[in-house]
C-alpha cells in the first residue's frame, strides 16, 4: 500500500488578524465529477479568535463563494451533483449534520436515528447511486439515508451495519480512529481514508493526526490500514479531506498544519497524494506493505492491537 507525495495545492497561515488571500482556509477539500471531469473545491474559512475557533466558521466554495455555516466538509458526488457533508455545532444543540447540494444550492438537514449521538466527522459515500454515512469506527457503524418526500429538507438516517471493532482511545477519553474523507465504493467494497488522533502529551498542542486506510466489504468484513508514508514532522496536524478516482487513479487531499487550529499564527497547506492500495483489494488481506491495525470479520471476535482507534462522538448537551 503506497502513498505517493504529488503537489502542494495551496498554502496558508493561520492568523489572529486579519486574513489575506487563503489565510484561515483550512480542510481544502475536492469534489470530482466524473462525468465532465471537474473539480469543485470546498474549503473551511475560520476565525481563530474566536475559542474554540468552530463556532463562527463558514465554508467557501471556490475561492470566495460562502455558501453557508459549518466545519470541516467532506465532499462527494451524489445525483450529478458535487455536495459536501458537514456539521455545524451550537453549545446549545450540540451537533446538527447536515449535505450541501452545489447543483441545486441547498442544504439538506440529516437527522439520526433514535439514540445515535449525532457527533461530528461522518464519512460520506455513495453505493449503488444511495447516499450512506461511516458514523463512528469503533464500532464501524454505518448509516443509510432516505427522504420521506423528495420534497423535504431533510434526510432521515437509518443504522444498516454495526460492527464491533475495538480500539484503544485518545488523551481527550474518545477512541483515536476518526472520520476523514468521503468514501469510494471500488468494485464489492467501499473504501476511505480517516485520520487517527494520538496525544503525546497532556495538552492539545500535542496532539498527532495522521491518515489510516479502511476498507470495508459490507456483512463481510472491515480491515483499518496504516500507510507506510513518512509525513514531515513539522505538520503534526495531517487531516484527510477529500478521496477521488480521476482517469484510473486514486486521488487523496490533505490539509496538513504544524499543530491544532485555535494557536496562532501557524503555517499550513493542502497537499495532493497519489494512493496505490491494489494490493489490499486484490489479496483481501495485508499485502506486502499494508499493515492491519484493527478489524472485524463476519463470526470472528474483534481484536485490538497495538496502535490506532475511532471515535464516539461526545454526546449533545
Amino acid at each position: 500500500m503506497d502513498l505517493t507525495f504529488d503537489s502542494v495545492l495551496r498554502a496558508f497561515e493561520i492568523t489572529g488578524s486579519a486574513a489575506k488571500g487563503f489565510d484561515n482556509h483550512v480542510f481544502t477539500c475536492q469534489a470530482y465529477d466524473p462525468t465532465l471531469d471537474a473539480i469543485t473545491q470546498f474549503a473551511r474559512l475560520i476565525d481563530a479568535n474566536e475559542q474554540p475557533p468552530r463556532i463562527r466558521s463558514v465554508i467557501i466554495q471556490g475561492d470566495t463563494t460562502t455558501i453557508g455555516s459549518g466545519e470541516d466538509p467532506r465532499p462527494f458526488f451524489w445525483h450529478g451533483s458535487a455536495c459536501i457533508c458537514s456539521q455545524v455545532f451550537s453549545p446549545d444543540h450540540g451537533y446538527i449534520n447536515r449535505i450541501y447540494v452545489s447543483n441545486t444550492d441547498k442544504w439538506i438537514v440529516l437527522i439520526p436515528p433514535k439514540g445515535v449521538n449525532p457527533g461530528k466527522n461522518w464519512a460520506p459515500f455513495v453505493r449503488d447511486e444511495e447516499l450512506y454515512f461511516v458514523h463512528e469506527y469503533a464500532p464501524f457503524r454505518v448509516l443509510k439515508a432516505r427522504f420521506v418526500s423528495p420534497h423535504d429538507g431533510f434526510l432521515l438516517l437509518d443504522i444498516v451495519a454495526e460492527h464491533a471493532v475495538t480500539t484503544p482511545t485518545s488523551g481527550d477519553g474518545y477512541s483515536q480512529f476518526r472520520g476523514g474523507t468521503n468514501a469510494l465504493q471500488i468494485g464489492n467494497k467501499i473504501v476511505g481514508i480517516g485520520h487517527t488522533n494520538e496525544w503525546r502529551g497532556s495538552t492539545k498542542e500535542s496532539i498527532v493526526h495522521r491518515p489510516f486506510l479502511f476498507v470495508y466489504q459490507p456483512e463481510i468484513r472491515v480491515d483499518y490500514y496504516a500507510f507506510d508514508f513518512d509525513f514531515p514532522k513539522r505538520f503534526k496536524i495531517i487531516d484527510p479531506t477529500s478521496f477521488y478516482e480521476r482517469d484510473g487513479a486514486l486521488y487523496l487531499v490533505t490539509c496538513e498544519t504544524e499543530t491544532v487550529w485555535s494557536t496562532v499564527p501557524q503555517n499550513g497547506r493542502s497537499c495532493l497524494y497519489l494512493v496505490d492500495i491494489e494490493n489490499i483489494l486484490d489479496k483481501d488481506g495485508i499485502g506486502s506493505r499494508g499493515r492491519r491495525l484493527h478489524g472485524w470479520a463476519h463470526g470472528e471476535a474483534p481484536q485490538k492491537q497495538r496502535f490506532l482507534g475511532a471515535w464516539r462522538r461526545p454526546k449533545a448537551s
